[in-house]
């Protein structure tokens, strides 16, 4: 069941109202055109699934926890886990979106078929709002159609399994270069944190800890965990784990070294340190998530 927060029921109840069968996958994929649902958008809302807004028209803001986010259509929103979000409208137009909503179970089964999709996740998380160009409103349009295509296939039971293909393809294809050609900067948090999310690209396999990372942007450890947690909604512990448990997985699912190897390579003091971090985070021990290849 999706988790919408402490707004859940009046937002459940519209979008149940407003996805039918043909654009519902149980609770797990729900895609609708909005016109009626937008409002709801326009009061702070923090949930546990990623919500995708294609603006079709008009114009207005977006908040994004403490940082605001100009958008004119056609663009695309999207909000991850974990951020609080809601739209402004616009005096100038009426803004009208369709909305794409993915639950936490959905994402992440998404993110371990994909384990090099942490820089794609990073970038979305500094870049919420996409403006689109004629290329990209083609993509988008062709990957919500084929969305709702298979969907409304009812018969067929890998439809969640095309839809996460589909998913991995837009992302792909399409948002890593719009967000880089229309990254926005933003104000001193936001750069901050964009700067502490190189780093990390970079460093994180040498350096586990909040103090090594303000330290090489000379600031203090507070201030970063500040900008983070007020741009991301998200520690900068978290996503140090993030990166660490997201390339062990890669290791243990692609390659054949050994697990006191990948220990090594990520930068653990001993095996049996990593094997902790690992089963805190997954639930597995490096060697059951191998052998059972999840």
């Amino acid at each position: 069941m999706i988790d919408f927060g402490t707004r859940g029921a009046a937002f459940n109840k519209v979008i149940r109202r407003i996805a039918d069968k043909d654009r519902r996958v149980d609770d797990e994929i729900l895609l609708f055109d909005d016109y009626t649902a937008a409002p709801l958008l326009r009061k702070p809302l923090r949930t546990n699934y990623t919500v995708a807004v294609n603006v079709l028209e008009g114009r207005g803001h977006a908040m994004v926890n403490s940082v605001e986010y100009e958008f004119e259509a056609p663009c695309l929103l999207i909000f991850v886990p974990g951020q609080v979000f809601r739209l402004t409208e616009g005096f100038e137009s009426t803004i009208k979106t369709r909305v794409m909503i993915l639950s936490e179970t959905f994402m992440n089964e998404f993110f371990n078929m994909s384990f090099k999709m942490n820089e794609i996740f990073a970038t979305l998380l500094l870049n919420p709002v996409i403006h689109l160009d004629e290329y990209g409103c083609a993509y988008v349009d062709s990957y919500v159609r084929s969305c709702i295509l298979t969907i409304s296939d009812q018969q067929n039971p890998r439809r969640i399994d095309i839809v996460r293909h589909l998913t991995i393809a837009l992302f792909y294809g399409a948002l890593v270069g719009m967000c880089g050609r229309n990254g926005n900067r933003g104000n001193r948090p936001t750069q901050i944190c964009a700067e502490f999310m190189a780093l990390l690209k970079s460093d994180f396999t040498e350096a586990h800890t909040v103090e090594a990372y303000a330290s090489k942007l000379f600031i203090t450890s507070r201030y970063l965990t500040m900008c983070v947690k007020s741009v991301t909604g998200m520690s900068p512990n978290h996503w140090i784990d993030f990166y660490l448990i997201g390339e062990a997985k890669r290791l243990l699912h692609e390659t054949g070294m050994t697990i006191d190897a990948i220990s090594d390579r990520l930068g653990f003091v001993s095996q049996s340190v990593f094997g902790k971090f690992f089963k805190r985070l997954t639930g597995k021990t490096p060697t059951e998530y191998r052998n059972g290849k999840i």
